[in-house]
């Protein structure tokens, strides 16, 4: 006995027909995101989506007409991109890689592979139950029998590369991911060091400086704003960045060095570093000699104010003789 069917689709809720199978005969709704991609079968009412895209994502209800009544039966479809996920991770550290879903189902069967496309090389595969993991990678990968998820332990710059995950329900692919780890040194800590300062005023010139790596960046920060920044794809050739800097109250820096995985900072404080100027050996020399011009200058006019009060004194005096 034949049945009817009906499907619908929604992104939160499935009101929108998609696909009818009305006495073995199929209609396909005008207008709908599938378009063309979409394949009815006849006999068991199933359908097959080609070329899924992220906005294929959503609700699908199945309504099954028979002469007995309506049954139905919801479905969700989540479809994820399958662009490169990047992970910048510090040499030594434990990563671990997701499938995407928080429980295996018997019929899962997950691969994961070393390279590109999902061509590379089987390192891990979680199958029936059972977990194998390739004989030069047992001392590196744990996969985690609950979710699929791969865990590197204490990973090497040797291990940078791209992983792909393919997880199959029966026969069907049901999760493709993939992975970029890329694993660096830790950046190393800057230093600050004084340059020169200006006698005209009282600027100062400080340069920071670190040693150079992959994607190693320099950055002078005051407050939350970054002031600028320097790299070099020059390995062996290390970073430098200068800075002027003037006495302002306690004004506070950050000279950052930061690679993709790891940052490290000083911090610089305007009035430690730069102090208020103190006059110089001939700024004082100067001041001596203004000193004693104007000692000189007061003694004199005390001189003639001396003289001319005794000659005043003198004439008052009457002639005894």
């Amino acid at each position: 006995m034949k049945k009817d069917y009906l499907w619908t689709f929604g992104h939160l809720h499935p009101v929108t027909a998609i696909a009818i199978v009305i006495k073995g005969e199929v209609t396909h709704v005008n207008g709908t995101v599938f378009g063309n991609r979409l394949r009815t079968h006849v006999e068991t009412g199933s359908i097959t989506i080609s070329n899924l895209t992220v906005a294929d994502s959503g609700v699908f209800l199945l309504q099954v007409i028979a002469e007995t009544g309506i049954v139905m039966q919801r479905f969700n479809l989540t479809v994820q991109d399958n662009s490169l996920i990047p992970l910048n991770v510090l040499e030594g550290d434990n990563v671990t890689l997701e499938t995407g879903i928080e429980h295996l189902q018997k019929k899962h069967n997950v691969k994961w592979t070393r390279g590109p496309h999902f061509t590379g090389q089987l390192i891990a595969q979680w199958k029936n139950g059972s977990t194998f993991i390739k004989e030069s990678y047992k001392s590196l990968l744990q996969l985690n029998p609950l979710d699929g998820s791969l865990i590197f332990i204490g990973v090497t710059k040797d291990y940078t590369d791209t992983y792909c995950v393919m997880m199959l329900l029966d026969s069907e692919p049901h999760i493709l991911r993939q992975y970029s780890i890329t694993v660096f040194d830790p950046v190393f800590v800057p230093h600050v060091n004084i340059a020169t300062r200006s006698l005209n005023n009282g600027s100062c010139y400080i340069n920071c400086c670190v040693e150079n790596g992959p994607d190693v960046t320099l950055s002078w920060y005051r407050g939350q704003r970054r002031i600028n920044q320097t790299s070099n794809p020059d390995i062996p050739t290390n970073l430098t960045l200068p800075l002027v800097i003037q006495h302002q109250g306690g004004v506070v820096y950050s000279c950052v060095a930061a690679n993709p995985a790891s940052t490290r900072a000083v911090t610089v404080n305007s009035t430690l570093w730069c102090p208020p100027q103190r006059p110089g050996p001939v700024a004082s020399q100067w001041a001596i000699v203004v000193i004693l011009v104007v000692v000189v200058v007061v003694l004199v006019a005390l001189a003639a104010v001396i003289s001319y009060l005794r000659s005043q004194r003198e004439d008052e005096i009457p002639d005894s003789m």
